[in-house]
């Protein structure tokens, strides 16, 4: 039989609020367009390793291997200090990662962290931006410090994606350096536009170009949304029936189009572009029935998936790391993190040696 802490009743109630996300429509351009940063030609799993506190995908499930394997734990959607490195290693769709409040999570008066070591879906990682990264140089960016996922890995580059909400309906994609990422999160900059400039707004599909003069080359489309007002684009230049647009969003645009193609605003007047969806999060809480006790770790000591030491060892709970007791079975203690931003899978639980922690039945 196990103990009344053995039947403590662990709730994770996580909450997510967004509204409708627009749909991806990718980042097709037209068979004469000019494509964005091409893959490295000696492309290869990046050497990318990335650090800090985020906020990963509510139930995020950790894996034991970069490619199948079994799901040893799960991310609960609390923030949480991560360090993620070899994504896509193996030609897998994973990225391996690195739990521990020593990375920036922080929690409780311990110093450690509850460090969970293994694999999960890289476009599950919330990845941001530090400057800005080229989808078509020199004319379309995704912008700094916007949040993108990872979709492929190359040479010290990983390619990013962002989802751009309303007014847009469409994803920019480009190659980061690895100092252009971060997991952590910042505010974006402001931008306004020169006093003199003139608001042009784009209502259906529109063709960019490097330049406005002969022989300019198509770079690539602008789609916005049905559902919105438009893109509202800014533009001090014109000639030839052509205009320099210029736009400070999730994407940073310098590029010119023909003036038939859009709506121009009376000089003065603007219009107000509909914000992108948000979204908000009810941070995870833990709930506990019986009597969990609460142990500080003196000392590292392994994590297994199960009570013995051939268990599996899944991490390492570190020095300083406060943690619930739940039960103690044959000297083996089960464990949950206070901070609770990772827990276990399924019917899993996390073992630490009973003795070790300094508890007792």
């Amino acid at each position: 039989m196990l103990s009344v802490r053995a039947t403590a009743a662990v709730a994770l109630l996580a909450v997510l609020v967004a509204l409708p996300a627009p749909a991806d429509a990718g980042d097709a351009k037209p068979a004469d367009a000019k494509p964005a940063d091409a893959k490295p030609a000696d492309a290869k799993p990046a050497g990318c390793t990335l650090s800090g506190s985020t906020l990963p995908a509510i139930d995020t499930l950790i894996y034991d291997k970069a490619d199948g394997g079994s799901a040893i734990a799960r991310l609960t959607g609390a923030k949480v200090g991560l360090t993620a490195s070899e994504f896509y290693a193996g030609g897998g769709d994973r990225v391996r990662i690195k739990t521990s409040a020593s990375t920036g999570a922080g929690g409780g008066t311990g110093t450690g962290g509850f460090r969970i070591e293994g694999f999960i879906d890289a476009k599950r990682l919330p990845v941001f931006t530090t400057k800005s990264v080229s989808v078509v140089k020199s004319h379309v960016m995704i912008a700094a410090q916007r949040e993108v996922s990872v979709i492929e890995a190359g040479s010290g580059k990983l390619r990013v994606k962002r989802q751009v909400g309303s007014p847009f309906s469409q994803a920019f994609t480009g190659w980061a350096e690895c100092d252009a990422l971060a997991l952590s999160a910042s505010t974006p900059s402001g931008w306004s536009p020169a006093g003199n400039a003139r608001a042009y707004v784009a209502k259906k599909d529109v063709e960019l170009y490097d330049s406005g003069d002969d022989g300019r080359s198509l770079i690539t489309m602008l789609s916005p949304d049905s559902a919105s007002d438009g893109i509202v684009l800014w533009s001090t230049e014109s000639k030839g029936g052509w205009v320099h647009l210029l736009h400070h969003s999730d994407v940073v645009i310098d590029a010119w189009a023909r003036a038939k193609d859009l709506k121009a605003l009376p000089k003065g007047e603007t219009q107000d572009s509909q914000p992108a969806a948000t979204t908000r999060r009810v941070p995870p809480t833990l709930k506990l029935g019986g009597n969990a006790n609460s142990a500080t770790a003196p000392k590292d000591l392994e994590i297994r998936s199960s009570a013995s030491d051939k268990g599996k060892v899944i991490g390492t709970l570190e020095s300083g790391a406060e943690v619930y007791v739940l039960d103690i079975v044959a000297g083996w203690a089960s464990v949950l993190p206070k901070v609770l931003n990772v827990a276990p899978h399924g019917d899993g639980q996390f073992w630490v040696k009973a003795s070790s922690l300094g508890v007792s039945p």
